[in-house]
């Protein structure tokens, strides 16, 4: 049987969060907060990827692909999510803005914020005011993804 479990990656400018599913359940949220420093944000990316990857072995990672607008900064933590999975030897993806505003609406979504919205009706406990948008892109992508890998696995149901 195929390993559903899987850990999706988001970050922002100071806030980087991981969150693990098994099948389509979310079990875990990381949440790391970030220094300034470029070259500090990336080792605690790293750290917190590596440990959460030691910990839950998932057969898969998701990465939430930041939009054109959203800077160098946030390029770079996301690759570095995409280098340690690659060390690990766990297939990634990344998933980008569209593809969660197609899957999270009919007709698709116009902005990101409707689908942190939508993640916010699925899991009321991450509305809370600690929780920050990189918790919500965490949870999205990797619900979209592992109900992606799901539906490819048991195929269509009609």
């Amino acid at each position: 049987m195929k390993d559903f479990t899987l850990a999706a990656f988001s970050a922002e400018k100071r806030v980087a969060a991981v969150a693990i599913f098994n099948s389509t359940k979310l079990e875990d949220i990381q949440l790391r907060h970030v220094p300034p420093d470029i070259s500090k944000a990336a080792g605690s990316v790293r750290e917190i990827i590596t440990r959460t990857l030691e910990r839950y072995r998932p057969g898969f990672v998701a990465i939430s692909c930041p939009s054109q607008k959203a800077g160098t900064r946030v390029r770079v933590l996301c690759d570095v999510a995409k280098s340690v999975a690659s060390e690990f030897g766990i297939p990634s993806m990344e998933v980008d803005d569209s593809a969660l505003r197609d899957a999270y609406g009919h007709p698709s979504l116009v902005r990101k914020e409707q689908v942190r919205r939508a993640g916010r009706t699925i899991w009321p406990s991450l509305a809370g005011a600690t929780s920050k948008r990189a918790v919500l892109d965490a949870a999205t992508v990797g619900l979209f993804v592992q109900a992606e890998r799901l539906r490819s696995f048991y195929g269509e149901v009609e």
